[in-house]
């Protein structure tokens, strides 16, 4: 995954019961929506994408070595869903390709602290060929 997903409200209503006033491009650093379940419950709350550290963030974790990692501590106890309607990867040249898919979809995650961080796998046959 690369650092780029967004939320279209008006292509995916369903989302609207869940995000309500959000819609746009997300980056690293910025204020998203994220479901996460407390007290019983599975509620939205809008967290910074990325953990910080120094002048940067880490946005994503990789699913095959994220429980070996001292930094992803976290990632027992604070589990969440991030809400997407599509994604962009860039070709060899720099190129963006955007992927939006009919309905949306939600990324696994991880969250400490008001931020989050995104669970990535290998790609699949959608992706794989950039």
């Amino acid at each position: 995954m690369c650092k780029l997903y967004y939320i279209n409200l008006l292509k995916h209503q369903a989302l609207q019961k869940i995000v309500r006033d959000y819609s746009g491009k997300i980056t690293p650093g910025k204020k998203a929506p994220v479901v996460i379940y407390m007290n019983e419950c599975y509620m939205t709350k809008y967290m910074t994408w990325g953990f910080p550290i120094k002048d940067q963030y880490i946005y994503n974790a990789r699913s095959e070595t994220v429980l070996e990692k001292d930094f992803f501590h976290c990632v027992y106890n604070h589990r969440c869903l991030i809400p997407v309607s599509g994604f962009y990867e860039w070709t060899s040249k720099k190129q963006p390709i955007s992927y939006e898919l009919d309905k949306p979809f939600y990324i696994a995650g991880i969250y400490q602290n008001n931020h989050f961080c995104m669970i990535t796998t290998k790609a699949n046959h959608h992706v794989k060929h950039i």
